[in-house]
């Protein structure tokens, strides 16, 4: 089991080197964490709620910082139908 201090170094080298902004913020999240700040304090910093901070929080503890990657996000649903945008093309 990794120390505190070598968990705090091991998200400050990713930090180094991500270029994602939202990876780098959710790393920013667990160093911060790490640092004993509260859901709180981490949320009104970063500008997101609670839950967010929360849940970024849970996946570092149960998959380490592998487990902060982003899964795949489908977006915004369209709105036309797959009929209308055959039409358009």
């Amino acid at each position: 089991m990794k120390s505190n201090v070598d968990e705090l170094q091991e998200v400050e080298n990713r930090l180094k080197t991500e270029k994602s902004r939202r990876m780098y913020e959710r790393y920013q999240t667990i160093r911060l964490h790490l640092m004993g700040k509260s859901v709180q304090e981490i949320s009104a910093i970063h500008k997101r709620t609670s839950k967010t901070i929360g849940t970024y929080i849970r996946s570092y503890q149960e998959h380490g910082l592998d487990g902060l990657t982003m899964k795949f996000s489908t977006g915004k649903p369209p709105r036309l139908t797959t009929e209308q945008q055959a039409q358009v093309k």
